[in-house]
Parts: structure tokens; C-alpha cells; sequence
């Protein structure tokens, strides 16, 4: 069995890029160490956001905008508590691909 492992996710951008091929599991971490599982596919030609709620297990589509108001997951990830949860070798290909993308 594989260990999972975490990645903070730091920007919007990030984000758009880690679940753009695929959905992706990630969380946020509340207070008192609870979390928030979400599961999130990026569509790029739509430019919208798919995102299951792992706890009610309700999914809704968001534009960018609707993401900022109506969840908590850009506010998670401006204060630092937004997490991608996957394997080691995922993490380590994903950090890898987003330094390789960073503007130089």
C-alpha cells in the first residue's frame, strides 16, 4: 500500500495546474486538526472548477469567481491550511513540474 503524502497548495495557479488532467484529492485543515476533504478537476477550455465535497458528497461547477465566494478554498489557500493528497512519487513529479513552470 502506498503512503500519501501532502503538497501545499500556494496560488490559484497551482491549483489550476495540479488537477488540470485529473481530478484530485485534497483538504483543508480546520481548526482543532479537523478537515474539509474535497476531490477538484480543473476544466481549462471551460475554465471552470469541479468540485465534489468528500463529506456530503455533493458536486457543483464553480467559475473562478464563484470559487472565491461561494467555498473556502481560496481563503484556505491564501492562509496556508489547503492541501494536495497523494502518493510520494505524484508529490515529488508535481513539485518538480511546478518549479519547471514558475516564471523565471
Amino acid at each position: 500500500m502506498k503512503e500519501n503524502t501532502y503538497l501545499k497548495v500556494e496560488t490559484i495557479n497551482e491549483l489550476k495546474f495540479i488537477c488540470n488532467d485529473e481530478s484530485q484529492d485534497f483538504f483543508i485543515l480546520l481548526n482543532h486538526g479537523l478537515i474539509s476533504r474535497k476531490r477538484i478537476f480543473y476544466d481549462e477550455i471551460s475554465e471552470l472548477f469541479l468540485v465534489e465535497d468528500m463529506v456530503t458528497d455533493i458536486n457543483k461547477e464553480y467559475t473562478l469567481q464563484q470559487l472565491k465566494s461561494d467555498t473556502n478554498i481560496t481563503y484556505a489557500i491564501e492562509k496556508g491550511v489547503f492541501y494536495l493528497e497523494a502518493d510520494m512519487i505524484t508529490i515529488s513529479n508535481l513539485r518538480t513540474a511546478i518549479a519547471l513552470s514558475a516564471p523565471t
